[in-house]
């Protein structure tokens, strides 16, 4: 598997954001690898954080102006710094769920992303 890196040694995700239709032009656009209909690439597909490798399952965004961001297993963070394509996005975890997520479409299209995890808190 073939990781880059940025600058300082931070890790480079790319995507290959795919789309699933909803109804009449709207779509959820990223990348989701679990439950079907499956969508899009992500090289690598995970990230370690404090010596352990967390598989990202979900990183879309939906028609309604939402992006989420979904672990293999639960992160024990509150927050995470994204890069997407040169800018930075705070994703927040939900009480009740282990979904991080922001009021924002990160994914407006199909093309190439890069992603980098700045931070996580």
């Amino acid at each position: 598997m073939r990781r880059l890196f940025f600058g300082n040694g931070i890790p480079i995700l790319i995507m290959e954001a795919g789309q699933q239709f909803i109804a009449s032009g709207t779509y959820y656009r990223g990348y989701k690898s679990k439950g079907s209909p499956q969508y899009g690439t992500l090289t690598p597909s995970y990230i370690m954080y404090k010596g352990t490798k967390y598989t990202i399952t979900y990183f879309y965004s939906s028609p309604y102006n939402v992006t989420l961001l979904v672990f293999n297993t639960p992160l024990p963070a509150s927050s995470i710094v994204v890069e997407v394509n040169g800018v930075k996005y705070t994703l927040t975890k939900g009480q009740d769920t282990e979904t991080f997520s922001i009021k924002d479409t990160l994914f407006k299209n199909t093309g190439t992303h890069k992603l980098r995890f700045l931070s996580i808190e």
